[in-house]
């Protein structure tokens, strides 16, 4: 068996007993939040599972073009085949506070990607008002209003002037890489990947694009194929 077969029969041995994991922890935006799937979590289940097959998990963290980082996640069999995946993150600041920020969520990414584990569905990508859930109902606090088209992560001058991503870019962004993928790939997967492109090409979220990134974006991926999403998104 080559070094190569190695690592894969491992993982493809350790993917047939993964299971999808459910979210950990909730952040609340304004009238709406989000939830996901804490680092902390998933290393508590795929650590032990990985372990068992003989795989060690290293990560690997670089600083790329324009101020970004790259975080790698190496799967590494016992005779030293192994596997990579990577994210691309532009930190909010460089503080350590920041930086580390920046590394945990590259971290968590990268090692969904790497072992092929799904999360729930994760609603980057997705119009908020379809896939955020309303916050638990508190004691009213005097505040400014917001547009309720605004979406978590865009500026308060985003949200102002109505700059910020449309829902309708949303989905084209969405059914796009779905269509690259052929339409096969699980939806928590597509929203992974269409986060992966946002944050290499401009460093945020889809929540976060404005409405002329978000259409740089549909641009690039009009052209897109499996091959240029993983391996070829340019800086």
């Amino acid at each position: 068996m080559s070094e190569t077969q190695a690592i894969w029969a491992a993982l493809a041995a350790v993917q047939t007993e993964l299971k999808t994991q459910a979210h950990t922890r909730r952040v609340d935006v304004g009238k709406y939040g989000y939830t996901y799937t804490e680092l902390s979590a998933l290393c508590d289940y795929l650590l032990p599972v990985l372990g068992a097959a003989g795989i060690a998990t290293t990560y690997t963290t670089r600083l790329a073009a324009e101020s970004s980082l790259e975080i790698e996640c190496r799967l590494t069999a016992g005779d030293g085949s192994h596997v990579e995946a990577s994210v691309f993150i532009a930190p909010e600041a460089w503080d350590a506070q920041s930086v580390g920020k920046a590394c945990t969520y590259g971290r968590r990414y990268s090692l969904q990607f790497a072992t092929g584990i799904a999360t729930e569905a994760d609603d980057d990508c997705a119009p908020k008002d379809a896939k955020h859930a309303p916050k638990t109902a508190a004691a009213p606090k005097p505040a400014a209003p917001k547009p309720a088209t605004a979406a978590a992560g865009q500026s308060e001058r985003e949200q102002l002037e109505g700059t910020g991503i449309s829902d309708a870019q949303r989905r084209a962004i969405f059914g796009r890489v779905k269509e690259i993928f052929g339409g096969a790939a699980p939806d928590d997967e597509v929203r992974a990947n269409c986060t992966a492109v946002a944050m290499r090409l401009h460093g945020k979220s889809v929540s976060q694009l404005t409405k002329t990134q978000a259409s740089g974006v549909i641009d690039w991926l009009k052209d897109a194929t499996v091959a240029k999403l993983n391996d070829d998104i340019p800086m």
